[in-house]
């Protein structure tokens, strides 16, 4: 039986793909201390099940996360109890309608190649423009066409306390269309993503009056380089008149 993804994989998501908090963290402490934030009001589209979230808000900024799993939002939320700062909802990051401005508005670790067509890309940048403040900055990743191809053809077996599931990854070169199948054996979620290039992205922010400011190849803050690259990491700001 075919499910919605993340109805069993939030489950066991935090034991396999929730170390990339820390690198992030510093990552994005880095941007804000050159930009001179303190203290920073935090959207998180695609936020899972909050790992980045609580850690920022540990830090003392404010965030609030928005996933649409509502499997992977119960479980953040029961990681944020005892953080105040911390809030999350239910929402879709193409058509979330944000009830305040935010100085930092992020979506990462993948999230964004979840939108599988322009017309998505760009809802979700629409998003971000109304959310984001007229200073703020606008941070995300991306995976391009080498990540999938590097990953295409892999069955992974896993298992977590006693649970073995198979990890099965495919990968359509001529449209760009990652599948991912996680085989819990009685049920199955699948989980497509489509592999974006930089122009792509950059077409698709210009047009809801959003502008790159800096790309990297790494969260060590390596420029990118196109040749090697398989996320690309981006920070983008409001295009002023």
């Amino acid at each position: 039986m075919d499910i919605q993804p993340y109805e069993v994989l939030s489950r066991f998501y935090d034991e396999h793909w929730a170390g990339f908090d820390t690198q992030y963290v510093e990552f994005l402490n880095a941007i804000m201390e050159q930009s001179g934030m303190t203290g920073v009001d935090i959207l998180d589209l695609g936020c899972g099940t909050g790992t980045l979230a609580v850690a920022l808000g540990q830090l003392g900024h404010g965030v609030h996360g928005v996933d649409r799993s509502a499997a992977m939002i119960a479980k953040a939320q029961d990681k944020a109890k005892h953080l105040e700062s911390v809030k999350f909802s239910v929402g879709d990051m193409e058509t979330f309608v944000a009830p305040d401005r935010y100085s930092l508005v992020i979506c990462v670790f993948d999230a964004l190649n979840y939108l599988l067509d322009e017309d998505s890309l760009k809802g979700m940048f629409r998003c971000v423009a109304h959310a984001l403040r007229k200073d703020g900055l606008f941070v995300f990743d991306f995976n391009t066409h080498r990540m999938y191809l590097g990953h295409r053809g892999q069955d992974i077996q896993r298992e977590v306390n006693n649970v073995k599931f198979v990890q099965t990854l495919t990968y359509d070169e001529e449209k760009r269309l990652a599948t991912t199948i996680f085989d819990f054996g009685s049920k199955k979620e699948i989980h497509y993503q489509r592999a974006y290039m930089l122009k792509e992205i950059q077409g698709a922010l210009s047009q809801v009056g959003l502008g790159i400011v800096d790309v990297f190849s790494d969260l060590d803050g390596t420029l990118y380089r196109p040749e090697m690259t398989r996320r690309v990491y981006v920070t983008a700001a409001h295009v002023l008149p």
